[in-house]
């Protein structure tokens, strides 16, 4: 009688607490935790971008999103309480066919975090802890994208759903869904995507040797921002229909943006500088302790200035937009958008030429630089990912882009 009231007990309590335990979060530590070898190498959770999965397991996106309900491209800004609900329940898979689902407002996401969560369930409800998402860029929170680059494959685990372990007997890696349909797959996705997020292309991922890893951001040899601004001097008005994607700055007074200016500071820009005088701030201890070890030294193979086309239909005298192209090997946290602001305060004539020298030569990146104004994310677009010394075709030779279906 005893030991049945104690089961009872037990049972009940169970019942209670059940509910609220997270599976899935205790189902990723466990993962990222995890490292098991086989011949291709080490695989773990944590450290899957050093694992170089086969083609026939992997495949090239490319992404065109609005970042400005996105914060940012990693998924380590999502909070876990957007992975409370299990992928495979079925109350997840009755509002799935009733309409598509969509990030609440207030609700953090990233690219990579919804990306993640429709490829789980594309390759059959499994733990988005087992798909491995990788990007060319790290965008910040409001930077968008026409032209980004990943890499997606799946780890496979035993066929435990509460197993933690990789299953070393067999294939290493899940198989691509639709039996490796690329079309249907980038037409099955697009269906399943937010409005703000597009697969723009898929291609197999490109043939490499035993001892090489292709990375989209390691394997890239430059990349190509975009950034949109205009100029609001006294008597013009600022286009609102361009309020969310074009920096819309005040000159002050009748100031007029000086364009010769702004073209000699791209020329002093372009070519290899140490580029601390323009980065953002540490984010946090870690972040600054990687800084110590990490070069500023970036290389800028082309950056330029030009006015848009001021012919319009818009019924009052609207403000000058500038479009500001930059092309380099990398960049640092926040570093186009600083470059960005500096072109700004020389054209305007708040800096001059000589400060902008000096901001180059001293590698100053605390308060006591003379550039800190750092453009909103907001005009910023990455419109492509170069993976040969072409800036024409930027990837165009390196991978098999598939026809999409509409």
């Amino acid at each position: 009688m005893f030991r049945c009231c104690r089961f009872s007990s037990v049972f009940f309590l169970w019942l209670l607490v059940a509910p609220f335990l997270d599976y899935r979060n205790i189902f990723s530590s466990a993962l990222s935790s995890t490292r098991t070898t086989t011949g291709t190498g080490t695989i773990s959770g944590k450290d899957a971008y050093l694992v170089n999965p086969p083609s026939s397991h992997s495949a090239i996106l490319r992404l065109s999103y609005d970042g400005s309900r996105f914060y940012g491209w990693s998924a380590a800004n999502d909070k876990d309480t957007n992975l409370k609900r299990v992928a495979g329940s079925s109350s997840l898979r009755r509002k799935r066919r009733k309409s598509k689902l969509q990030a609440p407002v207030g609700r953090i996401r990233s690219v990579q975090g919804v990306l993640r969560q429709q490829l789980a369930k594309v390759y059959g409800n499994v733990d988005p802890a087992q798909i491995v998402v990788e990007g060319s860029s790290r965008t910040d929170k409001g930077v968008h994208a026409t032209g980004a680059i990943a890499m997606f494959y799946g780890i496979n685990c035993n066929n435990d759903t509460r197993s933690t372990t990789i299953d070393s007997t067999s294939d290493p890696y899940l198989p691509l869904p639709m039996k490796g349909d690329f079309s249907r797959l980038a037409f099955a996705l697009n269906r399943m995507l937010p409005p703000d997020l597009r697969i723009a292309g898929i291609a197999p991922k490109p043939s490499t040797d035993a001892n090489m890893i292709f990375h989209p951001s390691v394997s890239a040899f430059s990349k190509t921002y975009i950034y949109t601004f205009s100029i609001v001097s006294r008597g013009t008005i600022p286009d609102p229909t361009t309020n969310r994607w074009v920096w819309h700055c005040p000159a002050p007074s009748d100031q007029q943006f000086d364009l010769e200016l702004a073209q000699q500071a791209c020329r002093q820009f372009q070519r290899t500088h140490n580029f601390a005088s323009f980065q953002g701030a540490p984010r946090g201890k870690t972040d600054k302790e990687k800084r110590q070890t990490a070069s500023p030294i970036c290389t800028l193979h082309s950056i330029s200035v030009q006015p848009q086309d001021t012919t319009t239909t818009i019924p009052f005298p609207s403000a000058p937009t500038i479009t500001v192209t930059v092309t380099g090997d990398r960049f640092l946290y926040k570093m186009v958008r600083f470059l960005v602001g500096a072109i700004v305060d020389i054209g305007l004539h708040k800096k001059t030429l000589q400060d902008l020298e000096k901001a180059l030569e001293e590698h100053d990146c605390t308060s006591n630089n003379e550039f800190t104004t750092c453009a909103p994310a907001h005009g910023l677009v990455l419109q492509s990912v170069h993976y040969n010394s072409s800036n024409q075709h930027p990837d165009d030779d390196c991978f098999d882009w598939q026809p999409l279906r509409n």
